[in-house]
């Protein structure tokens, strides 16, 4: 069972908004970033990749899902 093409438009989707949110309201301005300012990007950015595994785990199936957090722990 593949997954629909709907699902890999949304996923590009919302890629490329997240980049253009990130470009325009995080790196607007050069500026050093604090430890807490680094902490909520962080905790943002891995909170939208769990979120992200439990669609896959949810559209794509256990497997899929396993895959995806199998891979995302070992890249961390």
């Amino acid at each position: 069972m593949g997954v629909p093409a709907g699902i890999w438009w949304l996923t590009i989707a919302l890629i490329v908004g997240l980049l253009a949110f990130d470009f325009v309201f995080h790196v607007r301005k050069a500026h050093i970033p604090s430890l807490k300012e680094a902490g909520i990007w962080s905790a943002l950015y891995i909170g939208i990749a769990i979120l992200f595994g439990f669609a896959v785990l949810l559209f794509g199936g256990t497997d899929m899902g396993v895959e995806y957090f199998a891979g995302y722990i070992t890249e961390k």
